[in-house]
């Protein structure tokens, strides 16, 4: 059975392996109350005009892991990424559900990777 101390070392790492991939930071850490949080930036679709900034917050206990995103924005940019518009509120349910898919794929990831090892 793994620990409290296993689970956060496996969603750290899972964190650390996937910065650039993902585009994670991460802002803060509390072992002790085994509390990570960051934000994540995701292309909200597959042309790569929007990018999807949310924060996140992990929270392990002894038998599960809860994962919170808050603080969720869009902003315009070119297909590679360097140009980034100002934030602005979601107006497409399109880019909702595909901002929804991406934070939903990074959560399920991060929890699949504890679990699977």
């Amino acid at each position: 059975m793994l620990t409290r101390n296993d689970i956060y070392r496996r969603a750290r790492n899972w964190l650390n392996d996937n910065i650039q991939r993902r585009g994670i930071t991460i802002q803060s850490e509390n072992f002790d109350r085994g509390r990570i949080t960051g934000t994540v930036r995701c292309f909200a679709r597959t042309d790569r005009t929007y990018i999807v900034t949310s924060n996140y917050t992990i929270d392990i206990y002894d038998a599960r892991v809860e994962m919170r995103f808050s603080d969720t924005i869009l902003q315009r940019t070119d297909p590679s990424g360097q140009n980034v518009g100002n934030p602005e509120r979601i107006f497409l349910q399109s880019i909702a559900d595909a901002a929804k898919k991406e934070l939903i794929d990074f959560a399920t990831s991060v929890r699949s990777f504890i679990l699977a090892q």
